[in-house]
């Protein structure tokens, strides 16, 4: 959780947006100039070049640990962050760049959002001031967490403080916060709010990935071809986000088009981009086309780039051949699996693989949970509102779908695994926990299921309560048991 979360006000008023960070004194600190002066191999270097310090009594020392601090906040090797902190903990008076170094590795890969923004709570309230800097760090813990009132108080200090207003990096990471969030319509009035000339290809990237997220797909075709009238060229973000609308629509000219100018322009073309590629002309029933982009990847290859060959064949009537594709995927090792598809992600990704979970943001709080989690305080009260939601879903013929559950297990654990999965325990305590006719927000790292989807749609209909989910992939609203989606995700 982020626990009492109101922000305290900021008490100074910047003087100038986006104040210089001081840089670490790296000439006077010979015994880490070695740290940073080329990539660390693992904790062990930071730790002798830290003991150095130590013998030379300079381990209170800010110019000498701050190299120290962002090698551990910016690496990824178990304790890391955990060194990080202990280091932090070390500094006499941290100043905003020891907090925003120790922010960004909070966010990066979305290790500890939620620490993120304690952080910048302690940051307030020991009076530092932050910088220019810190808006974009924590901005991102709040897109992570899809905590929209906190960001929404993130950006009043970022207002407040002057960072916002001609900052295209504060402005972006507001554009992309509010796109993370399912909010397309903010993300869109944040990204006119920014004068012609400040707005950059990361600017219009972030609109259309709003957009994308949101299933607003004729929006984003519409701002991605402004974006190319406005003169900018598409980066891997914006060519990723066109692709993906074309698939939905099935716009196959506009889709073909797209893939013309990432080749006039010789962007290297990277397994998510193919992928991309792939599941667009297979949706659009181009198959040929699509073959053609999957037989040209060799080695490149992951669980997605397969499923979308797998679903473009079988949506297009060619089973047999769909079912060759999917053998040629477990000959290459690849587990048509939800964890195993988490798996490949966080290797991409560089990210440490992470166990599924839903969080639902209430008062404030973000309440994470687990499936079959009892570590809640209100354990009680949740699931004496998950059986009173199951009771009332039955008389409307509600029945539990556990065909996708990876388990090997019987039908009765199967039950139990979907009646606790995480995101029915985010669901039930935030109706227990929020007004009549307020919406529920839960965000959760896992692909939302069949089973799920359902159970939300009907819950959103029989508690007359708008239910925002946003998975992995993109947000699904549902309202009087109808999903924004359309039942295609």
């Amino acid at each position: 959780m982020v626990g009492g979360l109101v922000l305290p006000q900021p008490q100074h008023q910047a003087a100038t947006p986006r104040t210089a960070a001081p840089a670490p004194a790296l000439e006077q600190a010979p015994c880490c100039a070695t740290v940073s002066a080329r990539p660390v191999r693992g904790l062990d270097e930071v730790r002798k070049a830290h003991a150095r310090n130590v013998k030379l009594g300079l381990d209170r020392s800010p110019p000498h640990l701050r190299p120290l601090l962002a090698a551990c906040a910016l690496g990824e090797w178990p304790g890391s962050m955990e060194y990080a902190a202990a280091i932090f903990a070390t500094l006499d008076e941290p100043e905003a760049f020891d907090y925003n170094t120790l922010m960004r590795g909070h966010v990066v890969g979305g290790r500890d959002p939620a620490a993120a923004l304690r952080l910048y709570v302690d940051m307030l309230n020991d009076g530092v001031e932050p910088d220019g800097y810190t808006f974009p760090f924590v901005l991102k813990a709040c897109a992570q967490l899809a905590a929209l009132r906190q960001g929404r108080q993130l950006q009043g200090h970022a207002v407040k403080l002057g960072f916002l207003e001609h900052d295209e990096h504060a402005q972006n990471s507001l554009i992309s916060f509010y796109g993370k969030c399912g909010e397309p319509e903010l993300a869109r009035r944040a990204f006119e709010q920014m004068e012609a000339g400040e707005r950059t290809a990361a600017s219009w990237s972030a609109l259309l990935a709003a957009y994308t997220k949101a299933g607003r797909w004729a929006d984003c075709l519409e701002s991605f071809g402004a974006m190319a009238r406005d003169g900018w060229r598409p980066d891997e973000s914006s060519m990723v986000s066109a692709l993906s609308a074309c698939a939905h629509l099935g716009a196959y000219d506009v889709g073909r088009s797209v893939h013309c100018a990432l080749l006039r322009n010789t962007m290297t073309l990277n397994t998510f981009m193919e992928t991309s590629l792939v599941d667009m002309y297979a949706k659009c029933g181009c198959i040929e086309k699509a073959t053609a982009v999957f037989d040209s990847m060799d080695g490149k290859k992951n669980e997605w780039t397969y499923s979308a060959m797998v679903s473009g064949l079988a949506l297009h009537g060619d089973g047999r051949k769909a079912l060759q594709v999917f053998d040629a995927m477990i000959r290459e090792g690849h587990q048509p699996d939800e964890a195993a598809a988490l798996r490949t992600e966080a290797v991409e990704r560089g990210l440490a693989q992470a166990p599924g979970f839903s969080a639902v943001e209430v008062h404030g709080e973000m309440h994470r949970f687990t499936s079959q989690d009892r570590s809640h305080r209100r354990t009680a009260d949740i699931y004496e509102m998950l059986h009173q939601m199951e009771w009332q879903l039955r008389f409307e013929g509600y029945k539990p779908d556990t065909s996708e559950v990876a388990l090997d297990a019987d039908d009765e654990e199967k039950r139990s695994a979907v009646a606790a999965h995480s995101q029915k325990l985010a669901l039930a305590f935030g109706l227990l926990s929020t007004p009549e006719g307020t919406p529920v927000r839960v965000v959760t790292n896992l692909r939302m299921s069949k089973e799920c989807h359902a159970y939300s749609a009907l819950i959103s209909e029989i508690f007359g309560r708008e239910v925002v989910v946003r998975d992995r992939n993109r947000f699904h609203r549902f309202r009087r048991g109808t999903c924004s989606c359309g039942n295609y995700w």
